[in-house]
């Protein structure tokens, strides 16, 4: 009687359990994590998947070759969202051309470069984003509104037979309409590569014009340009280009240079001179010293096909610095009322005074002899106790290496 109570009672119990799997059927949900349709997978991306009441019943990360898995998941219909905090992609002048394409009707975007596209977050294309994609190449804005990652809302029903349901993700870099993806720190291909194909020579404090070129033809529909530059030896001025409507930013010893065609090319011949850097070199600079720009990987143009090109050289020009030079140069202003101002240069920290002689050559004032340092300098003489009339100045320069004396004249007018 005990043996068929016992039969019976487990009897039951298989009943139950049978019943509870059958009710509560289970799988398995993965995939990877792709950039866009490109092979590149993406890891640490968090995945978290909702079901049809919009509750969070399962969280997970991708790996390092950008895989994701939830197990023991109960049949339904469920929707993937994903976030991430990896570093955002860049962006270049191409991927704002492209949205400015789409808006001409010239050229298509699909679901997710549209999603990429939409940077200000207001739900719509327009030339506002093309612009602001712009500006953050530049580095005018530090952000998008949209945030610097976007994924594809991800769809999942899990249904009986469902042993383990393959669901890859895609997802991009905010701004970023291409389909190329380097991850940040990367070595990659270059687009444009940097050669001096001359030397100018300049001495402290000389303004110059750079100019640049590129090595073959190319019919352009976007230029992305970024140089580094030792800021502590030049200060880059302005920026002409024969590129109507480019941009440029220039800041922390970086120049950002940017134009989109728009639906139009623009073609340059090779070794065509269409980009001009108004530099000037500081002063102080150590005689014999090379000055050079370099090219950031991200640097790329595209051709008349909307295509990018790799491996163009650009020459830009080296900066040779030569000897400094003691120069006293003209006051300004001059003619001067009650002070001008009397600037001059020195080649090697020196004893320097200056002196202030009348017509007659008389002495009427002179500064103390000081240790001067080498470079630019300039001292604001005060002549309102003078009477009017012609004056001459003069620079007496001494140290171990020389002794030098330079003479101009000036008029003082009341």
């Amino acid at each position: 009687m005990k043996a068929k109570n016992l039969r019976t009672i487990s009897t039951i119990v298989l009943v139950i359990i049978s019943t509870l799997v059958l009710a509560n059927p289970e799988t398995k949900i993965s995939g990877y994590v792709y950039y866009g349709d490109s092979q590149a997978t993406l890891d640490n991306v968090t995945i978290e998947l909702i079901n049809s009441n919009n509750n969070i019943i399962a969280t997970t990360v991708s790996n390092l070759i950008g895989y994701y898995e939830f197990t023991n998941i109960p049949y339904g219909e469920y929707y993937m969202e994903c976030t991430t905090n990896k570093e955002w992609n860049e962006c270049t002048v191409l991927d704002a051309n492209l949205v400015y394409e789409y808006l001409l009707n010239i050229s298509p975007l699909d679901e997710l470069q549209i999603l990429a596209a939409d940077v200000n977050n207001d739900d719509m294309i327009d030339f506002e984003d093309a612009q602001m994609i712009v500006d953050r190449y530049l580095d005018s804005i530090s952000a998008f509104p949209a945030g610097d990652w976007v994924f594809e809302e991800t769809m999942v029903i899990v249904s009986e037979g469902d042993d383990d349901k393959n669901k890859d993700i895609e997802g991009k870099s905010t701004g970023d309409t291409e389909v190329v993806y380097t991850p940040p720190g990367s070595k990659g291909m270059h687009g444009i590569y940097a050669i001096a194909d001359k030397t100018i020579d300049a001495k402290n404090y000389t303004e110059l014009l750079i100019p640049l070129k590129f090595n073959i033809d190319v019919e352009l529909t976007t230029l992305s340009l970024v140089l580094s530059y030792p800021q502590n030896d030049i200060i880059v001025e302005d920026i002409t280009s024969k590129l109507d409507g480019f941009q440029f930013n220039i800041r922390n010893g970086e120049i950002r240079i940017g134009w989109a065609g728009k639906g139009s090319t623009y073609k340059i011949a090779a070794n065509e001179e269409f980009l001009f850097l108004k530099v000037k070199t500081r002063s102080g600079i150590k005689a014999n010293n090379t000055i050079n720009f370099n090219i950031n990987k991200i640097s790329e143009i595209s051709d008349v096909n909307g295509e990018r090109i790799y491996g163009t050289t650009m020459f830009i020009p080296n900066i040779k610095v030569l000897e400094l030079e003691t120069e006293l140069q003209q006051n300004y202003p001059n003619p001067f009322t009650n002070s001008t101002c009397i600037n001059y240069r020195i080649s090697k920290s020196a004893n320097v005074s200056i002196s202030i002689f009348d017509a007659i050559g008389q002495l009427v004032y002179k500064t103390e002899n000081k240790t001067i340092e080498a470079g630019e300098h300039n001292y604001n003489f005060d002549g309102s106790k003078l009477q009017s009339g012609m004056y001459f100045y003069r620079i007496d320069v001494s140290n171990l290496s020389e002794n030098i004396s330079k003479t101009k004249s000036m008029y003082l007018i009341k």
